[in-house]
């Protein structure tokens, strides 16, 4: 397949001098795996993405992770050594949020993806035999960028943002492979969408036409589900905020917490938690909490593999921070060795391809700074009188477990919605008291407002419910992601009417 002129850009691996170079021997695999192996390996040969290669100085090995079809097999190769080597790559990424929220309110969009777009960037030609791979046949070495290299997100961005550079902000979004073409008025986005393919032509960058989606008002651009109205929840977050179940005591918070860490990380048997830390002037300052509830196979991990499971799925969610910067993960725990064991299982070889992009160092325990610990205990355990009473309810019902979706007993719940129309508008509030009472208030409001307006006014008043009321635990749901992210901070208010 035809690539990107390596006068425009090709991938340099800038690997330490001072390190010495690794050759890992040949794995062993039983002769149905080989068979895979060897399938893939002719099928890189004729697209022209590898060669064989002699006295390779860096070699790795292939892992095979199950595909999610039954009987299929990515293989894969694990660079985690070459990696450690090479310095982090600062190019600037765009800022997540600053790419969001202008897509909003576009009449039509249209979302593209690059067809295999790291292959289509060739590596430079000293670098090649660096990314070297043994296999039963022979040793091979990559001639386009591979999939799995620590600085590959850093090199595709500056590739985008040199084809698009006169298109970003204007008429185009572009995260390294993620692309986005808008249009405020529907009679300009043919125009648009025309512009995007002549500089695609000129660089001779190919589309994944089964991931592309065209002249939409719709769609999931990097985790939002951005339309016409504004930024909303998408589904899947909503699922997953309903199903999350909140760890059950502080012991289990912190029987598997490192100490003195970048990221901690926390489990227990139904959620994955983390808390983002950085250091500044030996103090800790928190940067994002992210928690994620385990569906039920995942509840039946081991605890390691929890919390190895917690590395692998909150970059999903914190994807700049870990391209941007060294995560530093300082635990008792030999998580490291457990990824790269050569009995690793399926699941974990799969985890460490993953993981191998990132500058993750994993350091030692040593002291625990109480700070970012309790703060990270205080977002996400139970109070004392929470378990007491948690206590006391299994102790009166006999061979009978609370469901895992009932809040806690002393929790209220704040439903808020709205909607607006050329009519007027209009607010729901409800509250649920915690014994299941049902508190409805209907508000009309006498000036025009959007929908985002007036779920604001909806949670303000529900809010002002809750004050003289003097409830101490209260649980807000709105199906508004843009409200419930400005309350909480994570969003910031640019509107004076939203401030």
């Amino acid at each position: 397949m035809p690539g990107i002129d390596p006068q425009i850009i090709c991938h340099r691996l800038h690997v330490n001098p001072a390190i010495k170079p690794i050759a890992q021997k040949r794995r062993n695999f039983p002769p149905e795996r080989v068979a895979i192996i060897e399938a893939e390996i002719d099928k890189l040969l004729a697209a022209g993405f590898i060669e064989e290669v002699s006295y390779a100085e860096w070699l790795v090995n292939v892992v095979l992770v199950a595909k999610k079809d039954k009987g299929l097999w990515r293989v894969c190769v694990d660079y985690t050594d070459l990696n450690k080597a090479c310095p982090k790559d600062n190019f600037p990424l765009p800022r997540i949020d600053q790419l969001v929220d202008p897509t909003s309110g576009n009449q039509l969009l249209s979302f593209m993806d690059a067809y295999s777009g790291y292959n289509q960037i060739m590596m430079h030609e000293d670098d090649k035999a660096k990314t070297s791979f043994i296999i039963e046949k022979g040793t091979y070495c990559y001639k386009v960028m591979p999939f799995g290299l620590k600085n590959a997100g850093a090199t595709y961005q500056r590739l985008v943002n040199k084809i698009f550079k006169e298109r970003i902000s204007k008429t185009m979004e572009v995260y390294v492979d993620d692309m986005l073409v808008k249009a405020p008025e529907r009679a300009d986005h043919i125009k648009n969408l025309a512009e995007a393919f002549s500089l695609l032509r000129k660089y001779n960058m190919k589309l994944n036409p089964s991931k592309c989606t065209f002249g939409v008002s719709s769609g999931r651009f990097l985790g939002y589900l951005v339309t016409q109205r504004g930024i909303e929840a998408h589904p899947n977050q909503i699922k997953a905020i309903l199903n999350m179940k909140s760890p059950a005591t502080t012991k289990e918070i912190q029987s598997l917490t490192g100490a003195d860490l970048y990221i901690y990380l926390a489990v227990s048997d139904s959620t994955v938690s983390s808390a983002l830390i950085r250091e500044e002037l030996g103090a800790q300052h928190p940067v994002f909490y992210t928690s994620k509830a385990l569906l039920d196979a995942e509840t039946r991990y081991p605890k390691m593999e929890k919390l190895i499971f917690s590395l692998v799925v909150f970059p999903r969610k914190l994807r700049p921070y870990y391209q941007a910067h060294r995560i530093i993960v300082m635990t008792e725990f030999p998580l490291r060795s457990i990824l790269h064991s050569p009995d690793a299982s399926q699941r974990l070889m799969k985890w460490a391809i993953k993981l191998s992009q990132y500058d993750l160092l994993y350091w030692p325990k040593t002291t625990i700074k109480a700070q970012a610990l309790a703060d990270f205990v205080v977002e996400f355990t139970p109070t004392a009188k929470e378990e007491k009473m948690v206590m006391k309810s299994k102790e009166k019902v006999d061979d009978t477990s609370p469901t895992d979706s009932n809040p806690p007993n002393d929790m209220w719940q704040l439903h808020v919605d709205g909607a607006s129309n050329h009519k007027g508008a209009g607010a729901g509030v409800v509250i649920i008291t915690p014994d299941g009472t049902l508190l409805e208030q209907a508000i009309t409001l006498g000036f025009s407002a959007s929908n985002n307006e007036v779920e604001y006014e909806a949670l303000l008043a529900g809010l002002r419910v809750a004050k003289e009321l003097t409830i101490k635990r209260l649980a807000i749901y709105s199906d508004s992601q843009l409200i419930m992210n400005q309350a909480s901070g994570e969003y910031m208010a640019k509107h004076p009417r939203m401030i």
